[in-house]
C-alpha cells in the first residue's frame, strides 16, 4: 500500500486544510432532523419563540433544556452591534420579518403572559444573542418598561441540537464553550 503524501508547499493543500477546519464547526453542529419538533414537555409553556412554527428554529428554542417554569422565555435574535448591545429581536412568526424594539415586545409580552395565565410579574428570560450587553442594554430597556427581573446573555447565544444552550465571543466560540454561560440579571431601576 502506497502511503499518501501531502506537499505543504502547495498554496491548494493550504487552502483545502483551512478550509475543511473552518467548516467542520458547521458539519459537526448540524441537526439533520431539525425540522422534527421535539417531544412536549410542560415547561414549554414558558417559552415565546418568535419564529414560525414547525421551523428549526422554533424547533431549537423547545429543545433548550435551559426552560423552566420560574422564567417566561422569550426567544428571537438579537439585531446590532454585539459590543453595544442590540436594538431589537427579530420576530419571525409571520410571512415578513420585523425588528421589535423593547415597547414593541413588551406589549406581546404582557398580551401572551395574559393568554396563559402567567402572573404579569413573573420574570422574563431572553434568549436573544447580546441582548444583555452594552451600558444600557435592550434588556434593561425592557425590565424597566415591564417592571420585571429581565435575565439575558451578554453574548452570543446558541442553543445545539442536543438543546443544550451556551455563549462566547461570536457564533464559533460559542458552539464549543460547553458549560459557558454568561448571563446579566437586570431589575427595573426606575419605579413609575
Amino acid at each position: 500500500m502506497e502511503k499518501v503524501r501531502v506537499n505543504l508547499r502547495c498554496p491548494l493543500t493550504w487552502i483545502a486544510l483551512v478550509t475543511f477546519f473552518l467548516f467542520l464547526p458547521l458539519f459537526l453542529t448540524t441537526n439533520y432532523c431539525q425540522f422534527v419538533a421535539p417531544p412536549s414537555r410542560p415547561e414549554q409553556n414558558y417559552l415565546y419563540a418568535l419564529s414560525a412554527k414547525g421551523s428549526a428554529e422554533h424547533n431549537q428554542f423547545l429543545r433548550a433544556v435551559i426552560l423552566s417554569p420560574y422564567y417566561f422565555y422569550v426567544g428571537g435574535h438579537g439585531i446590532g452591534n454585539p459590543s453595544d448591545g442590540i436594538i431589537g429581536i427579530m420576530d419571525k412568526r409571520g410571512n415578513t420579518e420585523n425588528v421589535l424594539g423593547e415597547e414593541a415586545l413588551a406589549k406581546l409580552i404582557t398580551a401572551e403572559k395574559k393568554n396563559r395565565g402567567i402572573p404579569e410579574d413573573f420574570p422574563v428570560f431572553l434568549l436573544s444573542c447580546n441582548s444583555g450587553a452594552g451600558s444600557h442594554s435592550y434588556a434593561q430597556r425592557l425590565s424597566d418598561i415591564l417592571k420585571v427581573e429581565v435575565v439575558a446573555p451578554t453574548e452570543w447565544l446558541v442553543i445545539d441540537h442536543y438543546g443544550y444552550v451556551r455563549t462566547g465571543h461570536n457564533k464559533l466560540t460559542a458552539y464549543f464553550s460547553y458549560g459557558r454561560l454568561s448571563l446579566k440579571r437586570f431589575i427595573p431601576k426606575h419605579n413609575y
